[in-house]
C-alpha cells in the first residue's frame, strides 16, 4: 500500500495461518504514516491442542502437544490379544485440531506353559492357550527322591491351580508329610 505522510494507517485484516494464532506485526503498526517506507511482518503463536488415547472405552493418557510437534503413539498391552493399531490412524506429527485415538486389538493365541515338578525333576508339562482350561496332573504320584519315597507321603501341590490359564507360566511344586516312627526301648524283655 502506499501512504502519504501523516495519512492514517488502516491495517489490514488479522491473517490466518494453520495450527497458529496470529500475534501481531513487527515492529508495531503506528497510527499514522511516518517519512519512510515500512514493512510490518506478521508473528504468530503457535496452537496447543488435547490428544487423547482410550482403550476398551477407558481413556489411558491425555496430553497437550503443539501444532507441527512429532506424536508418539502409546502401544498397550491386553492380556489374549495383540495390538493392531489405533483408529484414526496415527499421523507423524500434531494436525490443528483435537485428537482421539481409540486402540485396535486381535484375538492372540497366546500359549504359556503348565509345569508340575518337585524339586529335582519335572512330573508334567502342558503347553495351555490363555484362556483354556489348566490340565490336571494325572500321572504317578510324585517321588520325594530316590529311595527316601517310602519315608515321604505326597500332600499335593504348593499353590491352587487355577480354572484357567492366565497370561503368565505357571510352575507348580510338590509338597510332602514326612513319616512319623514309633520307638520303643526295653529293658531285659520289657517296655523300659
Amino acid at each position: 500500500e502506499t501512504y502519504a505522510y501523516g495519512a492514517a494507517i488502516n491495517k489490514p485484516a488479522d491473517p490466518e495461518k494453520v495450527g497458529y494464532t496470529f500475534a501481531g506485526w513487527t515492529p508495531a503498526v503506528p497510527a499514522t504514516q511516518g517519512a519512510a517506507d515500512a514493512t510490518y511482518t506478521a508473528t504468530w503463536n503457535v496452537n496447543s491442542y488435547s490428544v487423547t488415547w482410550i482403550v476398551d472405552g477407558e481413556v489411558i493418557k491425555t496430553e497437550t502437544l503443539d501444532y507441527g510437534a512429532a506424536v508418539v503413539a502409546p502401544v498397550p498391552e491386553k492380556d489374549g490379544y495383540k495390538f493392531s493399531g489405533w483408529t484414526p490412524a496415527v499421523p507423524a506429527t500434531q494436525g490443528a485440531a483435537d485428537a482421539t485415538y481409540t486402540a485396535n486389538y486381535s484375538k492372540a493365541k497366546q500359549v504359556y506353559t503348565v509345569t508340575y515338578r518337585t524339586a529335582e525333576k519335572v512330573c508334567a508339562s502342558f503347553d495351555v492357550e490363555y484362556g483354556a482350561a489348566v490340565p490336571a496332573y494325572t500321572g504317578a504320584t510324585p517321588a520325594k527322591a530316590p529311595n527316601n519315597n517310602e519315608h515321604f507321603i505326597f500332600a499335593g501341590w504348593d499353590k491352587e491351580i487355577p480354572e484357567m490359564m492366565p497370561a503368565e507360566n505357571i510352575t507348580i511344586k510338590a509338597l510332602w508329610t514326612i513319616n512319623s516312627y514309633k520307638l520303643t526301648y526295653k529293658v531285659d524283655g520289657e517296655v523300659y
